[in-house]
């Protein structure tokens, strides 16, 4: 397409200006005068302030992008005007209010809201999305695939189970299970059985003094005292041999009570 033809002012001088668009084959009028269709230039233009405006064919199949600028243009400068009019795309989730941020890029990680949220294609392109909801596995979609996208596009993200962790202290073995609580039953059992047998003896010598004895005040002491550690070398016997016997039991059979 041949370049329009402008009538210059030389009294103030001429700029180098050029003016793309995307997308391309937009109308674009300078100071009001339609003077072509993008792209277009790089063309002379007189210095001044000049006014920039670009129009799509059919408004209702684009975005709200910037289609005008004000530029001052100064005497012998080049000047190149970008203006992106294409539509934004709604990105949708399930769950809806997935965060979306952008990632990949050289200026890191951008947060762009929750969805439903409208993104311009400026934002997306060679770039990639990252979708984070709660209890919902991360998806990551590139700008490549929501370029695809007509006007809406939507993510499903994958439910995974999840659950607070723990914040009181971790339940261990209980005690009876532990081995050295075994071998203490061992111990505590064979110590009780053998005292016993000296508790035994103690019992049989008041004994036998409670059968040699003629005085009538020592005889009931005697009596009670033989009676006492008779007793208790019973229960230390009976004791001893229960604590022993678990013991080895559970030794046995190892970790099981």
């Amino acid at each position: 397409m041949p370049w329009p033809a402008f009538v210059l002012e030389d009294t103030v001088g001429t700029a180098t200006l050029r003016i793309e668009t995307r997308p391309e084959s937009l109308q674009v009028y300078i100071d009001g005068t339609l003077v072509g269709y993008s792209p277009i230039g790089p063309f002379e233009w007189p210095a001044r302030e000049t006014h920039v405006r670009v129009l799509p064919r059919d408004p209702r199949r684009f975005g709200t992008g910037r289609d005008a600028a004000d530029v001052t243009l100064a005497r012998g400068t080049s000047t190149a005007l970008f203006f992106d009019l294409r539509p934004s795309v709604v990105l949708r989730s399930d769950p809806q209010g997935a965060l979306v941020t952008v990632t990949d890029r050289a200026l890191g990680d951008s947060l762009l809201g929750a969805t439903p949220v409208a993104v311009p294609p400026a934002v997306y392109e060679g770039a990639a999305l990252r979708f984070s909801a709660t209890a919902h596995a991360d998806t990551v979609v590139s700008g490549a695939a929501l370029a695809l996208a007509p006007e809406a596009f939507e993510v499903v993200l994958r439910r995974v189970d999840w659950s607070a962790p723990r914040t009181g202290p971790t339940r261990g073995t209980p005690g009876y299970r532990k081995t050295w609580f075994h071998w203490t039953l061992v111990g505590v059992g064979a110590a009780l059985s053998v005292s016993s047998i000296g508790l035994h003896d103690r019992a049989d010598d008041y004994y036998a003094q409670y059968l040699a004895s003629s005085d009538v005040d020592e005889i009931p002491y005697l009596y009670d005292q033989a009676t006492k550690y008779d007793r208790l070398a019973g229960a230390a016997l009976v004791a001893g041999q229960t604590a022993l016997l678990s013991g080895i039991v559970m030794l046995l059979l190892g970790q099981r009570p």
